[in-house]
């Protein structure tokens, strides 16, 4: 039992009136969080005091109306003091304690089991009578939402004291979570073993560097009560950090922003702050859709760079090299009804430039000509001032052309260092011999209707019989 804090008088308070009250339902009190790590430095901020008791049964202990859970809320001088109550049962198994408990089962029996992440303040030493810990099963998305609970909370309390620590728990949440998912034997809930293994990953290139800035930030406030940087600024670019590495599968299972709308909005009743901000952001993503029924076909090819190209031009024709191809999104029209699209950097001698590709013009993502090097042809575009600046899209009359014939390729080097330029040449020169037709030039295009590939020679698709563009 830790002598230290049972004589602090904050807490002998706190166990006094705990005793008086349930001395009879009471096993034992552990102090959990800041305000009991021992690793902390000094100058450390412990506004935040934080108990579990174990208790006999849970009959005895009073709770809300609208839940289960038991736990008390109180304010004594500057501290914010939270007090929850758990069942000896309940934490000996997960699904009896999800009934009983806000938090994590992984993360609290974590904390009960090890004496490096609680302090007995009371009671009875249940550490040996917790489950073992040595083949821990994390569930990554419950530990996961955690982090998004306490970022939902600090959208919600504005730009406050309060909205700025609950961003500091969602930070130490989120380092956790990525702790635990490189490293599943990690057995730490301080959060100076949680910023040590961070740097650990980042130096072992497992996650990006720049989450060091933002725990770095959280430490700073939590020693200083202030941010280096401006708050709502830092705030909003983890959030976009989080959800983007979320996006991109590098540190959970793939997820899209739907999917991710989805998970946002059936934890914890929805954490609404944070769905308004990935609605923000898929709006932002999404380039907004024109009408674009007055452009005609460009009769002729054109002689347009990339460096020419400017917001609002029309009839656009050029060529360039697949440089990166980025990701499919989907949409809601004003009607309701649902459309795609997909985007791809397009290269030429002179820059570069984003291309949106609209509804059926997307599918050529799934071709497997289609990749980086690539030669494309861009018939009758439009420009459009997009969220990376000026981009083409090819919209309801526009088209596409892989591989187009009659470039003069000296004006089109391939790019350097492509990995993909040789399996790609491997890949045309196995179909051209399996077909019997090598040396022969081989020119398509996709049908704007169907995206089935045609015939340049054929006047209407052979599939859906719809008129095709001129190539």
């Amino acid at each position: 039992m830790s002598q230290k804090f049972i004589r602090d008088p904050l807490i002998k308070n706190i166990l006094d009136d705990l005793e008086s009250r349930f001395s009879d339902h009471i096993v034992s009190v552990f102090g959990i969080g800041s305000y009991f790590d021992g690793n902390l430095p000094p100058n450390w901020i412990k506004n935040d005091v934080d108990l579990v008791v174990i208790v006999d049964s849970l009959e005895g202990v009073p709770k809300q109306d609208w839940t289960e859970v038991r736990y008390e809320k109180k304010q004594l001088g500057d501290k914010e003091i939270w007090i929850g109550f758990n069942s000896l049962e309940g934490v000996k198994n997960r699904e009896l304690f999800r009934k009983q408990s806000f938090a994590n089962f992984e993360w609290s029996l974590l904390e009960l089991k090890l004496p490096e992440n609680s302090a007995l303040l009371y009671g009875r030493n249940i550490r040996d009578e917790l489950p073992e810990i040595s083949a821990l099963q994390f569930d990554y998305d419950n530990v996961l939402i955690r982090s998004l609970y306490h970022l939902n909370n600090s959208f919600k309390e504005g730009v406050t004291p309060k909205a700025m620590r609950e961003f500091t728990k969602g930070a130490f949440k989120f380092g956790f979570y990525l702790c635990v998912y490189f490293d599943p034997q990690f057995r730490f809930t301080s959060i100076v073993k949680i910023a040590e293994e961070i740097k650990l990953l980042v130096s072992d290139n497992k996650i990006d560097r720049i989450i060091n800035s933002y725990i770095e930030e959280a430490v700073i406030y939590r020693m200083t009560s202030q941010f280096k940087s401006e708050f709502e600024s830092l705030r909003d670019d983890f959030v976009k950090f989080v959800f983007s590495s979320l996006e991109s599968g590098s540190v959970h299972q793939k997820v899209d922003k739907t999917e991710l709308i989805k998970l946002l909005s059936k934890s914890f009743g929805g954490l609404g702050y944070l769905v308004r901000f990935a609605r923000k952001l898929e709006a932002l993503e999404t380039p907004k859709i024109v009408e674009d029924e007055d452009f005609s076909f460009a009769p002729n090819d054109s002689q347009l760079k990339i460096i020419d190209i400017k917001s609002n031009m029309k009839s656009i024709t050029i060529y360039g090299r697949i440089k990166e191809i980025y990701s499919k999104f989907r949409f809601e029209r004003v009607d309701g009804n649902e459309g795609q699209g997909a985007s791809f950097l397009l290269h030429d001698p002179t820059g570069d430039i984003r291309v949106v590709l609209w509804d059926k013009h997307s599918k050529v993502f799934t071709r497997n000509e289609f990749s980086v090097n690539e030669l494309v042809k861009i018939l009758n575009g439009y420009a459009k001032k997009g969220r990376a600046g000026t981009e083409i899209q090819v919209g309801k009359y526009g088209s596409i052309i892989l591989s187009p014939e009659g470039v003069d390729l000296a004006k089109h080097p391939e790019l350097k260092d492509s990995e993909n330029s040789a399996k790609r040449k491997e890949f045309v020169t196995q179909i051209v011999r399996s077909m019997g037709i090598e040396g022969v030039k081989v020119k398509k295009i996709i049908c704007p209707f169907c995206s089935s590939m045609c015939s340049t020679k054929l006047k209407f698709c052979g599939v859906c019989g719809e008129p095709l563009p001129k190539a």
